[in-house]
């Protein structure tokens, strides 16, 4: 569109046995247009992003004012989001402490290098 902000969507390709793969090349782009909706869902199946608006040749973004709604849906009773929260959490602090522990190996086999 003349004023950007298009909303691209990045379709996953089949391989030749007709299962889905990661993102492929293949992209739609849908424009801004005045009072329109686009609902999806926006986890893994539906990788997107939002291009950035143009402003005018004076640096005036046109159209400042856009929006975007996010609705998060949740299967899980509170309980089970609490506690796959909780596991996810002590997994990402594991790979933090895995991390350290092998950069400070690496120094260590620099340094007596």
């Amino acid at each position: 569109s003349r004023d950007g902000g298009e909303l691209r969507i990045h379709h996953r390709d089949d391989d030749a046995n007709g299962n889905e793969k990661a993102v492929g090349g293949t992209t739609t782009d849908i424009e801004p247009i005045y009072n329109r909706l686009v609902i999806f869902l926006s986890d893994s199946r539906t990788p997107h992003e939002v291009l950035p608006t143009k402003p005018t040749p004076e640096g005036i973004a046109l159209h400042p004012f856009r929006r975007s709604i996010t609705l998060w849906f949740s299967y899980l009773t509170p309980q089970q989001e609490m506690d796959a929260y909780a596991g996810a959490f002590k997994n990402w602090i594991e790979r933090i402490k895995e991390k350290k522990q092998h950069q400070k190996k690496q120094q260590q086999v620099t340094t007596t290098a």
